[in-house]
């Protein structure tokens, strides 16, 4: 499952902005930004109190299963900015709050934060 955030002229758009998908699915964010002055941007997704994910060696969550990982990008020639986020499996059923933030590296300015929701369903055995 591939979730879009994207960023353009101060608008924001995560797209679904509800994720459901099944227990065992693969998920990634992929970024996008147009018309941000900033040259070097930082994308984080994180999760303050719970996560689904079976974790690699790239990310592991603390004692209480705050977890965020982050991407950076660099403008293009164009002004556009485009990434993605490491793939994670989303594991363990529930409803999961957790929040996207954009950020001007250079500039140490939040651009964005926004607050989306991953719904992993049971797989019916």
């Amino acid at each position: 499952m591939e979730v879009w955030v994207e960023f353009t002229d101060n608008n924001r758009r995560i797209s679904p902005d509800s994720v459901e998908v099944h227990s065992g699915t693969l998920v990634q964010w992929r970024f996008k930004a147009d018309s941000v002055a900033a040259k070097h941007l930082r994308w984080t997704v994180y999760f303050e109190t719970g996560n689904p994910f079976r974790f690699s060696r790239d990310s592991a969550p603390d004692a209480i299963g705050r977890l965020e990982f982050a991407s950076e990008t660099l403008s293009s020639p164009d002004g556009q900015h485009v990434g993605v986020s490491t793939t994670v499996t989303a594991d363990k059923p529930g409803h999961y709050k957790y929040g996207v933030r954009l950020e001007a590296v250079d500039e140490e300015e939040e651009l964005g934060d926004e607050d989306p929701t991953l719904i992993v369903l049971a797989i019916a055995k």
